[in-house]
């Protein structure tokens, strides 16, 4: 596995973007900066990604979903599995 480069807010929708490569790995963190989610509304960015990511790595190892372990900050997910993670905002 490894990292793509990130596809920026012109390039396609968010579903389109997940279309294009559902294997593609990316961090919690470069989830919501490419997805253009709202960080400024979460009380404490870094520990709602930390959180999130121990929560992910939960159910790779559960589920036997193939992700990048960088432990509990830096490990990277299938888009896919992040889209279905986090609900579409309207």
């Amino acid at each position: 596995m490894q990292h793509h480069q990130p596809l920026g807010p012109a390039d396609c929708s968010p579903l389109a973007k997940v279309a294009r490569d559902p294997e593609r790995l990316l961090t919690v963190r470069e989830f919501w900066t490419e997805f253009n989610e709202p960080t400024d509304l979460l009380d404490d960015a870094d520990e709602t990604f930390r959180l999130d990511t121990v929560d992910l790595i939960r159910a790779c190892v559960s589920q036997g979903i193939p992700y990048a372990d960088g432990g509990h900050t830096n490990s990277a997910f299938p888009v896919w599995l992040l889209r279905d993670f986090y609900p579409v905002n309207p």
